[in-house]
């Protein structure tokens, strides 16, 4: 099949034939192997963003505005929100 790069020869992988010029395939082994730099929260992509900064914050804080039904859901949010804020410290 195509995507079966080696072989099993008695006990030993025989040359990956991913890339035709071996040189280019080692370059690109060397390329994947390199260290990836950290990501801060401006570069991880959106639902990582999402669900490491804001879900695990606003998940609790909405299913309380839904157990509270309050008139001005909107006002109560962001008194909930500003009340428990993870952020700020404790005076």
């Amino acid at each position: 099949p195509f995507w079966l790069k080696t072989k099993v020869l008695e006990g030993q992988t025989a040359p990956s034939r991913a890339y035709d010029d071996p040189v280019e395939g080692r370059a690109a082994e060397l390329v994947a192997q390199r260290a990836q730099p950290v990501l801060t929260h401006h570069s991880l992509p959106m639902r990582q963003y999402m669900d490491e900064q804001i879900v695990p914050i606003l998940l609790p804080a909405l299913n309380a505005v839904a157990a509270e039904r309050p008139a001005d859901p909107v006002e109560w949010l962001a008194y909930y929100l500003l009340k428990n804020n993870p952020h700020t410290q404790a005076a």
